[in-house]
């Protein structure tokens, strides 16, 4: 082995575990991974094609910012409920956290986000200024879009996990558990 750090859940896949990869993009799957790639797939996270099937394990990696408004993204949250088993993962950047990863500034997406988005069209971030590229949630708002879904009575339970960055609190990580 190389010695590079492995994920979490890369260390954790069987040999004989079936990986699809998904994304609005082309991943190219001859990347040197640490787990073998079944199919990488180009979709809509807001349109998940039921002919996928299901999957024990749906990992959304900091996408749920980038689907557009609150609407858009219960309906990515049920999308992913829809497609899993067993258990579904969501990262997301907290809007609280000092520094915004998108675009590197500080404090400033802690105003309000009409004012945050008319400064960033003003010194040139048009393309996060747009809701539909980028809306920040906290804690609290991610738990009321997982809460309020048509998928809700598929939840087991749901926990959260975070992760910090030099002491505040930089992603967030909702794991629900499914009913089968």
């Amino acid at each position: 082995m190389s010695g590079r750090p492995r994920t979490f859940f890369a260390r954790r896949l069987a040999a004989t575990s079936r990986v699809t990869l998904f994304s609005d993009q082309p991943i190219d799957i001859s990347d040197d991974l640490d787990f073998d790639v079944e199919k990488s797939l180009v979709g809509d996270a807001l349109n998940i094609d039921p002919e996928l099937g299901t999957f024990d394990l749906v990992f959304s990696s900091a996408t749920i910012e980038h689907v557009g408004n609150a609407d858009n993204q219960r309906r990515m949250i049920e999308c992913c409920i829809g497609a899993a088993r067993k258990y579904v993962v969501i990262t997301t950047p907290n809007r609280w956290h000092p520094l915004e990863f998108h675009t590197m500034l500080p404090l400033l997406h802690w105003l309000p986000r009409h004012l945050h988005r008319r400064i960033l069209k003003a010194i040139r971030f048009p393309f996060f200024a747009d809701k539909a590229n980028l809306n920040l949630l906290d804690r609290r708002e991610l738990q009321i879009l997982i809460n309020d879904n048509n998928q809700r009575e598929r939840i087991k339970s749901c926990w959260l996990e975070t992760i910090r960055l030099f002491g505040p609190v930089s992603n967030l990580v909702f794991i629900l558990e499914l009913t089968e």
